[in-house]
């Protein structure tokens, strides 16, 4: 069933190009959403298909397909990383978070690294805060769970569904969710959840990739953002927002900047309608 209509099979078109056997990338007839209709389990989630495993094999199958592409994306990356010293969740959180933050809410912390340096600034600037890891991965929850505790966070090892279901109305005032909603089979049961948690001034910021990037369009098929069977959902800006809106959350910001045809990525910032 389409997360952002409703619509059921009858209205699904399967993408063949998109769709190695045994999975099925589909197309909504009625409004154009893509997705992976038949994604794996949870549980499948927290081991076989961790993100840490899958992330191995996918960069190894891109080095042997396209060795030279493969290089110049990892070179383009690393630059950005050591020279340019892009920060672009942590900017947007920085801008547009509440006066007070209170609950830092990280779904997919991974180690949880950038939830530390995150509330460790927020800290420093005279901000209260509480982080919150969010890991379905057994061993980077693991991991990330003794890190927390050392500045008196947590981690919940569970799927987003769960963990979300299990905090207090209205304690959230920041929601993390970077390179994690495509991987969520059940995305607007999380938007729901993350509406009922967020404070009133609470945000989220989201980054994911961009269905709509021109480099989907040339490379087709082998698009780095295809990701099987982890990435279940191939978001545009359009259906993003769509997706925001039946979970009664608006777009707070996604400007052209945070959505250029030319990145595979595309960022946003959301905020309660209501």
């Amino acid at each position: 069933m389409c997360d952002i209509c409703d619509a059921t099979d009858p209205d699904l078109k399967v993408l063949d190009v998109f769709s190695p056997n045994p999975w099925q990338v589909v197309q909504c007839r009625k409004c154009d959403f893509v997705f992976l209709r038949n994604p794996p389990p949870y549980e499948k989630l927290e081991s076989d298909f961790a993100w840490e495993k899958t992330s191995k094999k996918v960069t190894a199958k891109r080095h042997t397909k396209a060795p030279v592409q493969a290089a110049v994306a990892k070179s383009t990356k690393n630059l950005r990383r050591s020279i340019l010293k892009r920060r672009k969740i942590r900017d947007l959180v920085v801008k547009h978070m509440p006066a007070n933050p209170g609950t830092v809410v990280d779904i997919g912390c991974m180690k949880g690294n950038t939830l530390i340096s995150l509330c460790k600034e927020l800290e420093e600037a005279g901000h209260n805060t509480k982080p919150v890891g969010i890991e379905i991965s057994a061993d980077l929850a693991a991991i990330a769970q003794r890190k927390l505790r050392k500045i008196k966070g947590t981690c919940l090892h569970a799927d987003a569904l769960s963990a979300l279901s299990s905090l207090p109305n209205q304690q959230s005032g920041i929601v993390i969710m970077s390179a994690y909603l495509e991987h969520e089979y059940q995305p607007r049961l999380v938007l729901d959840q993350i509406h009922r948690t967020l404070t009133p001034d609470g945000i989220v910021v989201l980054k994911v990739p961009n269905y709509a990037c021109w480099n989907r369009l040339l490379t087709r098929g082998s698009w780095c953002g295809f990701r099987y069977p982890d990435h279940v959902n191939y978001f545009t800006p359009a259906s993003l927002r769509s997706l925001a809106q039946r979970s009664n959350l608006l777009i707070k910001r996604s400007n052209w900047l945070d959505r250029l045809p030319t990145s595979d990525n595309m960022y946003a910032v959301l905020a309660r309608n209501s």
